[in-house]
């Protein structure tokens, strides 16, 4: 009986490691496109900007204005913390959900970042 109980215990556990762990990649290659996209997209958006001489909105001068570095460091201490809680937390459930969430945090990021770079464009390419 108890063989039968561990097999079924095993059998549930499964998916639930597989689908945080699916998680946790696409947080990870999410992590890696923000990085890409402060890293090489944002600067040639400001060389557009630059000469274009587009006035650019507050959201936009905000995102440019922060440095590369520090996008750098908060990405990776976002890693270092999915990492640190895919190793301390036991309960697979737990760690899928604040894999999600930090999963749509890198979304909205994204997000946010490509309308605050071609907002501007829009304004240019409509006047």
């Amino acid at each position: 009986m108890t063989a039968d109980m561990a097999a079924g215990q095993r059998t549930v556990r499964t998916p639930s490691r597989t689908a945080s762990l699916v998680v946790l990649v696409l947080d990870v290659i999410g992590l890696i496109c923000l990085v890409f996209v402060t890293t090489f997209v944002a600067p040639r958006f400001q060389a557009i900007f630059a000469e274009l001489q587009i006035a650019m909105p507050i959201l936009t001068v905000a995102v440019l204005s922060v440095p590369r570095i520090v996008y750098a460091v908060l990405i990776g201490a976002s890693i270092a913390c999915l990492i640190a809680k895919e190793r301390s937390i036991a309960d697979r459930r737990r760690t899928r959900n604040i894999n999600l969430i930090a999963l749509l945090v890198i979304v909205i990021c994204l997000m946010v970042f490509v309308v605050a770079m071609f907002i501007p464009l829009e304004t240019y390419i409509t006047t």
